[in-house]
């Protein structure tokens, strides 16, 4: 497995995650739909849930699996595809939500700016 290529994929993910679900610009968005749907909004206020729809979305698009990799296929049928697909998701739904919690550890421990 190309590491280098695993990590690309997980910052992408962990980029399209946290820019939707903590940034000031998709603020107004999940404010909107927050008050629309329960559901929707808490999806768009938590970084594991809206990780695996991401993960969910960018594994087909950009045609990597890292379940694929892990278990040495290349041509995989219908069926192999998606499951591998939701494995992806749950990865990335993981890291991205273990990577969030190392980022409050860190800002946790920064002086508090005056």
């Amino acid at each position: 497995m190309n590491w280098i290529t695993l990590t690309y994929f997980v910052f992408i993910c962990y980029g399209i995650t946290s820019i939707v679900v903590q940034s000031k610009l998709f603020k107004p968005f999940r404010e909107v739909i927050k008050t629309r749907s329960k559901f929707f909004g808490s999806l768009l206020h938590c970084m594991m849930c809206f990780g695996f729809w991401v993960g969910l979305y960018v594994v087909p698009v950009l045609g990597f699996s890292p379940t694929a990799i892990l278990f040495g296929k290349t041509n995989l049928d219908l069926y192999q595809k998606i499951i591998f697909t939701i494995f992806d998701a749950a990865f990335i739904s993981g890291v991205v939500y273990y990577i969030n919690i190392i980022e409050l550890y860190i800002e946790s421990k920064l002086p508090d700016e005056q």
